[in-house]
């Protein structure tokens, strides 16, 4: 039933979650909570010359959330930090191509709110 409700990718990325790790060298880290069901994020991202090099994460919640920040991740490898920081959500909702209800919406967010909070603290600056 869940192959019905979710796209192959999506489930790809569930699945397969090549940045879930934490950096060894980090120059951000960002962390959000879904305080209606306990879907958290705590991203971290390798910045140079303002681009994205790298990003780890640790994840723990439901399949959307951790679907969702696996998407992300991949995403905005190779993107500058003003491309991430400009993302909106919509954007990034339509990037995760699935539907969502609004408490799952909820879920999807955590990540990109998480990545939001990062980019607002550089470690080095």
């Amino acid at each position: 039933m869940t192959d019905q409700l979710y796209k192959e990718e999506f489930l790809f990325h569930f699945k397969n979650q090549n940045h879930n790790r934490l950096l060894k060298s980090k120059s951000h880290f960002g962390r959000d909570v879904n305080t209606s069901c306990g879907d958290e994020v705590l991203i971290e991202l390798s910045v140079e010359n303002e681009i994205i090099k790298d990003v780890g994460y640790v994840s723990g919640g439901c399949i959307i959330s951790t679907g969702a920040i696996s998407i992300l991740s991949d995403f905005i490898i190779g993107k500058t930090i003003e491309y991430a920081k400009a993302l909106t959500e919509d954007e990034y909702i339509n990037l995760l191509g699935i539907d969502l209800t609004f408490a799952r919406k909820k879920c999807a967010l955590v990540g990109f709110n998480a990545l939001k909070k990062a980019i607002g603290n550089n470690e080095k600056g």
